[in-house]
Protein backbone atom coordinates (compact mmCIF):
# COMPACT_ATOMS: atom_id res chain seq x y z
CA UNK A 1 0.00 0.00 0.00
CA UNK A 2 2.82 2.39 0.83
CA UNK A 3 4.52 1.53 -2.45
CA UNK A 4 1.39 2.42 -4.41
CA UNK A 5 1.05 5.70 -2.51
CA UNK A 6 4.67 6.56 -3.31
CA UNK A 7 4.17 5.75 -7.00
CA UNK A 8 1.08 7.96 -7.11
CA UNK A 9 2.99 10.83 -5.48
CA UNK A 10 5.86 10.34 -7.93
CA UNK A 11 3.41 10.44 -10.86
CA UNK A 12 1.78 13.61 -9.49
CA UNK A 13 5.19 15.29 -9.15
CA UNK A 14 6.05 14.31 -12.74
CA UNK A 15 2.75 15.69 -14.04
CA UNK A 16 3.22 18.97 -12.17
CA UNK A 17 6.79 19.21 -13.42
CA UNK A 18 5.58 18.90 -17.03
CA UNK A 19 2.76 21.38 -16.43
CA UNK A 20 5.18 23.86 -14.89
CA UNK A 21 7.65 23.44 -17.76
CA UNK A 22 5.19 23.61 -20.66
CA UNK A 23 2.10 25.26 -19.23
CA UNK A 24 3.41 28.80 -19.10
CA UNK A 25 1.54 31.30 -16.92
CA UNK A 26 -1.96 30.69 -18.27
CA UNK A 27 -3.98 28.66 -15.75
CA UNK A 28 -6.38 27.42 -18.48
CA UNK A 29 -3.44 26.15 -20.53
CA UNK A 30 -2.01 24.41 -17.46
CA UNK A 31 -5.33 22.71 -16.75
CA UNK A 32 -5.67 21.62 -20.39
CA UNK A 33 -2.14 20.19 -20.35
CA UNK A 34 -2.82 18.38 -17.07
CA UNK A 35 -5.99 16.84 -18.54
CA UNK A 36 -4.07 15.70 -21.64
CA UNK A 37 -1.43 13.99 -19.52
CA UNK A 38 -4.04 12.24 -17.38
CA UNK A 39 -5.86 11.17 -20.53
CA UNK A 40 -2.69 9.48 -21.79
CA UNK A 41 -2.33 7.72 -18.45
CA UNK A 42 -5.96 6.58 -18.60
CA UNK A 43 -5.35 5.06 -22.04
CA UNK A 44 -2.27 3.21 -20.81
CA UNK A 45 -4.16 1.84 -17.82
CA UNK A 46 -7.09 0.80 -19.97
CA UNK A 47 -4.84 -1.07 -22.39
CA UNK A 48 -2.98 -2.76 -19.54
CA UNK A 49 -6.18 -4.04 -17.96
CA UNK A 50 -8.24 -4.79 -21.08
CA UNK A 51 -5.84 -5.64 -23.89
CA UNK A 52 -3.15 -7.46 -21.92
CA UNK A 53 -5.41 -10.41 -20.93
CA UNK A 54 -6.36 -10.85 -24.58
CA UNK A 55 -2.69 -10.84 -25.57
CA UNK A 56 -2.04 -13.46 -22.90
CA UNK A 57 -4.92 -15.63 -24.15
CA UNK A 58 -3.56 -15.38 -27.71
CA UNK A 59 -0.11 -16.41 -26.50
CA UNK A 60 -1.58 -19.40 -24.63
CA UNK A 61 -3.61 -20.44 -27.67
CA UNK A 62 -0.52 -20.31 -29.89
CA UNK A 63 1.66 -22.07 -27.31
CA UNK A 64 -0.60 -24.98 -26.37
CA UNK A 65 -2.65 -25.66 -29.52
CA UNK A 66 -1.71 -26.37 -33.09
CA UNK A 67 -3.82 -24.57 -35.69
CA UNK A 68 -4.57 -27.51 -37.98
CA UNK A 69 -4.97 -30.50 -35.70
CA UNK A 70 -5.02 -31.45 -32.06
CA UNK A 71 -2.09 -33.42 -30.67
CA UNK A 72 -4.56 -35.77 -29.04
CA UNK A 73 -8.32 -35.98 -28.53
CA UNK A 74 -8.12 -34.42 -25.04
CA UNK A 75 -6.56 -31.26 -26.49
CA UNK A 76 -8.99 -30.86 -29.38
CA UNK A 77 -10.87 -27.59 -29.57
CA UNK A 78 -13.52 -29.27 -31.73
CA UNK A 79 -17.13 -29.06 -30.61
CA UNK A 80 -20.10 -31.28 -31.42
CA UNK A 81 -23.72 -30.24 -31.56
CA UNK A 82 -25.64 -31.39 -28.49
CA UNK A 83 -22.52 -32.06 -26.42
CA UNK A 84 -21.89 -29.77 -23.46
CA UNK A 85 -24.47 -27.26 -24.68
CA UNK A 86 -22.90 -26.80 -28.13
CA UNK A 87 -25.36 -26.00 -30.89
CA UNK A 88 -22.85 -26.25 -33.72
CA UNK A 89 -20.25 -28.76 -34.80
CA UNK A 90 -16.73 -27.65 -35.68
CA UNK A 91 -13.56 -29.62 -36.02
CA UNK A 92 -10.41 -28.52 -34.18
CA UNK A 93 -9.07 -26.50 -37.12
CA UNK A 94 -12.26 -24.46 -37.58
CA UNK A 95 -12.73 -23.86 -33.85
CA UNK A 96 -9.07 -22.81 -33.48
CA UNK A 97 -9.56 -20.26 -36.28
CA UNK A 98 -12.80 -19.04 -34.67
CA UNK A 99 -11.12 -18.55 -31.29
CA UNK A 100 -8.10 -16.86 -32.88
CA UNK A 101 -10.25 -14.50 -34.96
CA UNK A 102 -12.48 -13.67 -31.97
CA UNK A 103 -9.49 -12.81 -29.79
CA UNK A 104 -7.86 -10.74 -32.54
CA UNK A 105 -11.13 -8.87 -33.09
CA UNK A 106 -11.48 -8.09 -29.38
CA UNK A 107 -7.84 -7.02 -29.27
CA UNK A 108 -8.43 -4.57 -32.14
CA UNK A 109 -11.62 -3.25 -30.53
CA UNK A 110 -10.01 -2.72 -27.13
CA UNK A 111 -6.99 -1.08 -28.76
CA UNK A 112 -9.21 1.51 -30.48
CA UNK A 113 -11.87 1.88 -27.78
CA UNK A 114 -10.18 4.81 -26.06
CA UNK A 115 -9.94 6.58 -29.42
CA UNK A 116 -13.69 6.06 -29.86
CA UNK A 117 -14.41 7.46 -26.40
CA UNK A 118 -12.25 10.47 -27.16
CA UNK A 119 -14.04 11.14 -30.46
CA UNK A 120 -17.42 10.85 -28.73
CA UNK A 121 -16.48 13.52 -26.21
Amino acid sequence: RATIRNLIKKKERAVESLVKKYGGFDSDKKEYLRNCIYSLADNSSYLAFCQQPIDEALALLRKYFKPNEAECKEFSLGISSGVGGARLSHDHRRQYQYVMQSLLLWRAITHDMFKLWMLCE
